[in-house]
């Protein structure tokens, strides 16, 4: 949350920051997708940064809230996101 408030005082950090962080983590993500499509789990997203808000998006919102993401919050939230990207109803 502090690198987000610098850039946006200091949008010359905007681009590295980018570069170093999100770009990564953005390539990571992809490749997850790809693979998951690759063995049929989930459809190939047809846009990639709306998947990846989908998944990051949860992720952010706990650690805004400065809770622990329990076991039972993980155990609701896969399912979901999962049926969000596609994903066939498993049994």
């Amino acid at each position: 949350l502090g690198l987000a408030g610098e850039i946006i005082r200091h949008p010359a950090l905007a681009e590295p920051l980018r570069a170093r962080l999100r770009q990564p983590m953005q390539e990571n993500i992809v490749a997850m997708l790809d693979r998951a499509a690759e063995r049929g789990e989930i459809p190939q997203p047809a846009d990639a940064e709306v998947a990846i808000a989908l998944i990051v998006g949860p992720l952010h919102y706990w650690l805004l809230s400065g809770e622990t993401i329990s076991p039972a919050v993980v155990k609701t939230l896969v399912p979901m996101v999962l049926r969000a990207l596609g994903a066939a109803e498993s049994e």
